[in-house]
């Protein structure tokens, strides 16, 4: 029998539960019907993402991305407002998401000084 694999993929509807009890891990007092309606405007949205790690059919992880434009300066900025592995899963300490591991530029300026894209990025495009 093989083990599970695991998995990052964007988040579904059907994770609200799982999400809400990773984030009550980290202290935020948030309801999976509260969770349901944030990952709808999420979804809704070009510029945020919300992705889970799952091993198996459980998730065991969590990662909310968001993607502004930069008024000073050209290019986007690229932040994380919520990151938590299970704390009851061998992965806690395990699981590292590579940021030094990046993609070509943004834009189409070859001589652009902005940052690449983190892989995630990449792997999950923002439209």
């Amino acid at each position: 029998m093989s083990q599970p694999i695991l998995r990052i993929r964007q988040a579904w509807p059907s994770d609200r539960a799982d999400i809400a009890s990773l984030l009550r891990q980290l202290s935020y007092d948030i309801t999976p019907t509260e969770v349901l309606a944030k990952l709808g405007v999420i979804q809704a949205s070009s510029a945020d993402m919300v992705i889970v790690a799952t091993h198996g059919d459980v998730v065991i992880g969590c990662i909310s991305l968001h993607v502004l434009p930069l008024f000073h300066a050209t290019g986007f900025l690229g932040r994380i407002t919520a990151l938590v592995v299970d704390k009851s899963t061998s992965f806690h300490t395990s699981i590292t998401f590579d940021f030094a591991k990046t993609q070509p530029q943004l834009g189409n300026d070859t001589n652009s000084t902005t940052p690449a894209f983190p892989f995630f990025f990449c792997a999950f495009p923002f439209n």
